[in-house]
C-alpha cells in the first residue's frame, strides 16, 4: 500500500482477498492436525482403516475399484510417521469378476507379530460373498501375504462389514474375534461370530450372536471389541426397512474371552428406542482392557417424509462391563458420522471418530465421566465427501505419545477418481509443515514484489 491510502481503499483490498482468494481468518477453528497429506490418487477409493504397531508403523488398508471392473485391496505403509507412504501388499485377482472389499486391519504383536487383514471377498453374479482374512509378519519391506483363510461362507448367505478385534493388549498368546453382517432370503440379516485361538491360521466353527427370522428387518453393521477380564462386546444396528419404527442400538457380551460357543453369550440388549423419531444406527464400541468401562459412539438420522437428514452424534456408556449403560450424551448442533471409536490407554481416554461438518474430527472423554465428550476438532483442513456409509479407521502411535491419526479418501459417490489422505496430531511438532488454513494459494497473475504483512484495518490481525 502506498503512503496514505485511504480506509475505503484498505478495506476494498481485504474484501478482494476474501472474494478472489479465499483468505479469510478463522475458517478453520479447532484443527488439531498438521497438514493433509495426500496418501495416493490411484482411482476410485471406498473404505479405508488404519493401524500402528509397537515400532510406530502406520498400514493403512483400502478398497481401490479396478478398471474396468472388479476391486482390490492395497496396504500402504508409512514408515517415518506419516510422512510419506509406500506399497506394501496388495489382494488381487486377474479376474474381472473378483471383488475385494470391506477391509479391516489390525497389528498385533506378542508371540506372533503380525498384520491381520480381513475382508469381504465377492464374485460379480454369483449371489453370495465370504469373510476371509490373511496375515503377514510385522516388519516386512513388502507384504508376504499368507494363503486366504476362510472365516464366514455358507451357500445362500451374502456375508459383509466384517470386523475385526484381539486380545493381544493383555495376552502373548492373544485371541482374534470377528463379527461380520449375513444377509439371506427368506429371513433377514444376521450377525455371525467367529474366534481364532491359534494366531488366525484358523477359525473356529462360526455361529450366530443375533438372529432375525421375518424378512422386513434386519440386523447390520456390528462392531467388536475386547474389554478388561475377558468380556467380549458387540453391537450392532436394528432397523425395520419400510417401517414406521426407529432404527436402534443392540449390544451382547460374552463372558471368558467367548470359551463357551453360542451358550456363553447373555442376552442381547435394546440401548435405544424404536419410537424417538430417531434412527441410530452405525455403532461403534470399545472398551478398557484394565478396568470395567465400555463405550458405544453411534450415527443419528431423521425421517422428513422423502429423505433422511443426519443428526449429531451420540454415546452411550458403561462402567460395569456392560451390566448396564448408565451414561449417556446427544450432541446438537452440526451433524455428524459415527466412524470408530478407541481406548487410549495412557490417558484412560476414550476417543471417537467422526465426520464433522465434512471433515474428519475427533472427541475425547476420561474413562470416569463417559458423558463428559469435548468438543470435536478437526484433523482435515477442509471439507471432504467421505461417503454415507464409507468405513474410516483411528490409529494410536505409541511412538508419537498415543497421539491419534486418521486416512480418508475425499472424491465423490460415483466412479470418478478421488484421493486417499491422511493427518496426525503429532504433524503438529516442529520439523512437519503445517501451513495455515487456505495455504498455499495460486495466485490470479505474476507477483511483482515480495509478500509483505501488515495490519490493514488495525484489528491487531497481520493481512498479506
Amino acid at each position: 500500500l502506498l503512503p496514505g491510502a485511504s480506509e475505503i481503499y484498505k478495506q476494498q483490498i481485504l474484501q478482494a482477498l476474501e472474494d478472489q482468494l479465499g483468505l479469510k481468518s478463522g475458517e478453520r477453528d479447532g484443527d488439531i492436525g498438521g497438514d493433509d497429506r495426500l496418501v495416493t490418487t490411484v482411482g476410485h477409493m471406498r473404505n479405508s482403516d488404519v493401524t500402528i504397531d509397537s515400532n510406530g508403523d502406520i498400514y493403512v488398508a483400502l478398497c481401490i475399484d479396478r478398471d474396468p471392473s472388479g476391486r482390490e485391496i492395497k496396504v500402504y505403509i508409512s514408515r517415518d510417521g506419516g510422512t510419506r507412504f509406500g506399497n506394501w501388499g496388495v489382494l488381487d485377482d486377474p479376474s474381472s469378476a473378483e471383488n475385494f472389499m470391506e477391509p479391516t486391519i489390525l497389528a498385533c504383536e506378542g508371540s506372533e507379530n503380525r498384520i491381520y487383514l480381513a475382508y469381504r471377498r465377492y464374485v460379480t453374479g454369483s449371489g453370495d460373498s465370504e469373510i476371509r482374512m490373511v496375515y503377514a509378519q510385522l516388519g516386512e519391506p513388502m507384504a508376504t501375504f499368507s494363503s486366504e483363510i476362510t472365516v464366514l461362507s455358507q451357500p445362500g448367505v451374502d456375508f459383509m462389514r466384517p470386523r475385526l478385534a484381539s486380545d493381544a493388549v493383555n495376552w502373548d498368546s492373544y485371541f482374534l474375534y470377528l463379527v461380520a453382517e449375513g444377509s439371506q432370503e427368506p429371513g433377514g440379516n444376521d450377525i455371525w461370530f467367529a474366534r481364532s485361538t491359534n494366531f488366525g491360521v484358523s477359525f473356529e466353527t462360526p455361529y450366530q450372536i443375533g438372529t432375525l427370522v421375518p424378512d422386513d428387518r434386519n440386523y447390520s453393521l456390528p462392531d467388536i471389541c475386547y474389554g478388561y477380564d475377558g468380556w467380549i462386546h458387540v453391537a450392532w444396528y436394528f432397523h425395520f426397512p419400510g417401517h414406521e419404527y426407529d432404527a436402534t442400538i443392540r449390544y451382547r457380551r460374552a463372558p471368558s474371552w467367548a470359551d463357551g460357543g453360542v451358550g456363553s453369550w447373555e442376552n442381547m440388549v435394546d440401548l435405544t428406542g424404536h419410537t424417538n423419531g430417531m434412527d441410530e444406527w452405525r455403532p461403534r464400541i470399545a472398551a478398557s482392557p484394565s478396568s470395567p468401562e465400555i463405550v458405544i459412539g453411534y450415527s443419528r438420522s431423521e425421517w422428513q417424509g422423502t429423505y433422511f437428514v443426519v443428526r449429531p452424534t451420540g454415546f452411550l456408556g458403561s462402567y460395569n462391563y456392560g451390566a448396564s449403560f448408565d451414561a449417556g450424551v446427544i450432541f446438537s448442533g452440526s451433524s455428524g458420522r459415527m466412524l470408530d471409536v478407541e481406548y487410549q490407554q495412557s490417558t484412560e481416554d476414550f476417543i471417537a471418530l467422526e465426520t464433522f461438518q465434512s471433515n474428519p474430527g475427533v472427541r475425547r472423554t476420561d474413562r470416569s465421566d463417559l458423558a463428559g465428550w469435548s468438543e470435536c476438532l478437526f484433523l482435515g483442513d477442509g471439507e471432504y465427501y467421505t461417503g454415507t456409509s464409507w468405513d474410516i479407521g483411528l490409529g494410536i502411535d505409541p511412538t508419537n505419545d498415543d497421539r491419534v491419526c486418521t486416512a480418508w479418501t475425499d472424491g465423490t459417490a460415483s466412479t470418478e477418481p478421488n484421493d486417499l489422505w491422511f493427518d496426525a496430531e503429532w504433524h503438529t511438532d516442529p520439523g512437519y509443515p503445517n501451513y495455515e488454513d487456505g495455504f498455499p494459494r495460486d495466485l490470479m497473475d505474476r507477483p511483482y514484489s515480495p509478500p509483505a504483512l501488515v495490519d490493514l484495518n488495525g484489528d491487531g490481525n497481520l493481512e498479506i
